[in-house]
């Protein structure tokens, strides 16, 4: 139920910063939560909706219907989004760190 509400957010979120009128994809933080919440879904997706069905039924895990390299893929590729969420998260803490802190602007931004 946690990773069905964290999808919904993060596509809420990605519907929000490209649907929206104007495009809000010219600030910087919103490019960075956009990236967030793209590995976001990703990292639920393979993680937590495909879970153990990659799996080869020998591993004994309950739905297991995959190979072995059906499940080395599934959590290469469900570790790699869920470090680019960690990334982006670091990075959008950084951004408002320079903004808050240090009154930085889209402007400094952009020539840093």
């Amino acid at each position: 139920p946690d990773e069905a509400l964290n999808v919904t957010g993060s596509s809420l979120i990605i519907w929000d910063i490209l649907c929206s009128k104007p495009r809000k994809t010219d600030k910087m933080s919103k490019l960075i939560l956009l990236g967030l919440s793209v590995g976001d879904i990703m990292s639920s997706f393979f993680v937590h909706f495909v879970g153990s069905w990659a799996a080869p039924p020998s591993s004994g895990a309950y739905g297991a219907s995959g190979t072995i390299a059906t499940c080395t893929i599934q959590g290469f590729i469900g570790k790699w989004f869920a470090g680019t969420a960690n990334y982006y998260n670091v990075s959008l803490s950084i951004l408002f760190l320079l903004m808050v802190r240090y009154k930085w602007t889209e402007k400094d931004l952009k020539t840093w």
